[in-house]
C-alpha cells in the first residue's frame, strides 16, 4: 500500500493503478458519482490510489482536502452500496503532502469478484439535460488512466488475478484450499 501511494506522488500522470482529481466537492451532484465510478474500476482492477489535489500532471492544485479527510469513510461506503448493493469497505482515506501541500488520497484494495452496478449513476448538469456516469448492469474497469465499462478482456484478467492469488496461498500453505474434495473415484464399465 505504502509503496503504490509514494509512487502515486511522484507520478507525472495518470495510470491504471493512480488517478488523480484537482479537486472533489460532495455538494456538486456529480462527484458522488464519478468517485464510486472510480473507486469501483479501481476495486475491480486489482486496486489503486486516488489522489486528491494534484492536476493531470502530478501537479499540486492547492485544492484544500479537509472536508474529503473529514468524511466517515462509512459514508462513501453507504453510498457505494446504494449503486452496487455491495457494502465495499475495502479502502482507506489518509492524508499525504507533496511540495507543502495537503492531499486527500483514497487507497483501493482489488476485489476477487468484479463489483456490478445496480442502479445507474445519473445526476443533473442542468435544468434540461443529464449525464450518467455509469449505468446499472455494467462492470468498470481502468482502461490506462480511464474508469470505463468493462469487456471480456477485463474478465479474464479478473479470474486470473483470482487465480493468481489462490495458486500463491496453496504453494505457500496457506488456507485458501478448496473446501471441496475432488471426487476421484471413476466408474469403470457397466
Amino acid at each position: 500500500m505504502k509503496n503504490l501511494i509514494q509512487r502515486a506522488l511522484v507520478a507525472k500522470r495518470e495510470s491504471k493503478y493512480i488517478d488523480f482529481k484537482s479537486r472533489l466537492d460532495f455538494s456538486e451532484p456529480h462527484s458522488w458519482c464519478e468517485i464510486v465510478k472510480d473507486i469501483i474500476a479501481m476495486a475491480n482492477s486489482g486496486g489503486g490510489v486516488l489522489v486528491i489535489g494534484l492536476d493531470n500532471k502530478g501537479n499540486p492544485t492547492g485544492f484544500d482536502p479537509a472536508p474529503v479527510l473529514d468524511l466517515d469513510e462509512a459514508v462513501v461506503t453507504d453510498c457505494i452500496e446504494k449503486y452496487t448493493g455491495i457494502q465495499f469497505d475495502a479502502f482507506t482515506i489518509s492524508e499525504q503532502t507533496k511540495k507543502g501541500y495537503r492531499l486527500a488520497v483514497i487507497f483501493v484494495e482489488g476485489v476477487s469478484i468484479p463489483i456490478v452496478f445496480i442502479k445507474p449513476g445519473t445526476y443533473a448538469v442542468s435544468d434540461r439535460k443529464q449525464k450518467t456516469a455509469f449505468s446499472a448492469g455494467t462492470v468498470y474497469f481502468r482502461h490506462g488512466a480511464k474508469s470505463e465499462p468493462g469487456n471480456t478482456n477485463d474478465l479474464r484478467k479478473a479470474i486470473e488475478r483470482q487465480l493468481e492469488t489462490i495458486r500463491k496461498s496453496w504453494l505457500q500453505g496457506g488456507s485458501e484450499s478448496p473446501s471441496w474434495k475432488p471426487n476421484l473415484h471413476i466408474p469403470i464399465g457397466g
